[in-house]
């Protein structure tokens, strides 16, 4: 059950009391109407990660965040799950050739969609951007951006992505932050536009552009390794944005309001989430359920399993002008390689600010949402493709 602090509905044990302070810093927003903190949480930039503000004619750029779209997509294949190692090997090297991971890569293929076209190329701040845009579109990116391979309960093969709107989204974030006058620092208050702001409309349309390129990439992504890697047809697809804000309607809040959820996944009744674990662990697909508890989370839950180590104390400190260690971290290199080789996962790419180690235990993350979701689907890691230890990405959620 969650804990109510302040005026907030706070899920998880341990409390992270930094991730508490910034979402009672939101809180004091005088058109904010509800806040709620996942079992995930942890501090971020002005909102923490798992954080849920609920705002009465406004919205928050900050409380979206850089990463505009960042979510998960999980599709299962007709095809069930007979790999030897060799054959994972194998594949992981296919999908390495097909889809690029790291900041500033190009994808090989020219990727497009009409859902993209229209007057939003013509805002001011967007007119320079599309060539990179269309450059970057269906690329994965650095931090905790991934693709899996997956075997479900029955055997069936899934593929996992988790990225977002890329270097497009992250401009448009640095854009508003700045042209709103956003104050600087990991607790500053976050900026928000009200409903008659003249950044409001221009903001809240570019958000919408960066939320529709991260689905047409993650849609690229899962059909391009269906098709050219494994030749199989999709059965299911589980699609779904964490940092973003949705206009809803919500009876209990006195009706329409914008819930602006920052790791954070939709859970209305009946709606399937993707949340993936760390690197090792089993992932999930979830439904959401509809009872007073889920209501007063505003039908949310979590995104992934939550930090519980820092990358600086989990990897160590590099000078990455000359690539020296200059502080050594928590975690090892055999520790990591261990944990993967008992579970049979087969790790391209990631480094140890990623390592499971570094993170919650999801199954134990879910259990304090029990009353809010249901569990549809257990997925099992086969294949964890990352970018390699070199790449720092500051497009990451």
């Amino acid at each position: 059950m969650p804990t109510k602090i302040q005026n907030t509905v706070v899920y998880g044990d341990p409390i992270d009391q930094a991730a508490l302070k910034q979402i009672h810093t939101a809180a004091q927003h005088e058109r904010v109407v509800h806040t709620v903190l996942m079992a995930d949480h942890h501090k971020g930039y002005g909102v923490p990660i798992g954080g849920v503000v609920a705002y009465r004619e406004a919205i928050s750029p900050t409380g979206v965040g850089y990463d505009i779209g960042c979510g998960n997509m999980a599709v299962k294949l007709d095809l069930r799950n007979t790999m030897t190692r060799e054959e994972r090997i194998q594949i992981g090297r296919q999908i390495q050739s097909l889809i690029s991971f790291g900041v500033g890569e190009k994808n090989l293929q020219r990727v497009w969609d009409d859902r993209l076209e229209g007057d939003w190329w013509q805002m001011p701040h967007l007119k320079g951007l599309r060539r990179t845009a269309e450059e970057q579109l269906g690329t994965v990116g650095g931090g905790n951006h991934y693709v899996d391979i997956f075997e479900d309960e029955d055997g069936y093969v899934w593929i996992g992505v988790h990225f977002g709107s890329r270097g497009l989204g992250h401009q448009i974030a640095t854009h508003f932050l700045k042209e709103g006058g956003a104050a600087k620092g990991m607790d500053a208050e976050p900026l928000v536009f009200e409903e008659g702001h003249p950044l409001f409309n221009p903001y809240l349309e570019s958000m919408k552009l960066a939320g529709v390129y991260a689905t047409v990439g993650r849609e690229w992504a899962c059909h391009a390794i269906a098709e050219q890697v494994f030749a199989a047809e999709i059965l299911d697809r589980v699609h779904n944005h964490h940092n973003y804000a949705w206009l809803e309607e919500h009876p209990r809040f006195g009706g329409e309001i914008y819930v602006v959820r920052k790791g954070a996944t939709p859970a209305f009744d009946g709606q399937r989430g993707f949340i993936g674990a760390s690197m090792g662990d089993d992932s999930y697909i979830v439904a959401g359920v509809a009872n007073d508890e889920a209501a007063e989370a505003l039908y949310s839950t979590v995104h992934g399993a939550g930090r519980v180590m820092s990358r600086t104390a989990a990897r160590g400190k590099y000078d990455r002008r000359t690539g020296r260690q200059l502080q050594r971290g928590q975690i090892s290199e055999r520790a990591m390689a261990d944990w993967l080789k008992e579970r049979d996962v087969l790790l391209f790419g990631g480094d140890l600010d990623e390592a499971p180690q570094a993170y919650k235990r999801l199954d134990e993350v879910l259990v304090h949402h029990q009353n809010t979701i249901v569990i549809k689907h257990v997925l099992k890691p086969l294949i964890v493709l990352m970018a390699g230890k070199d790449v720092f990405d500051p497009y990451k959620d």
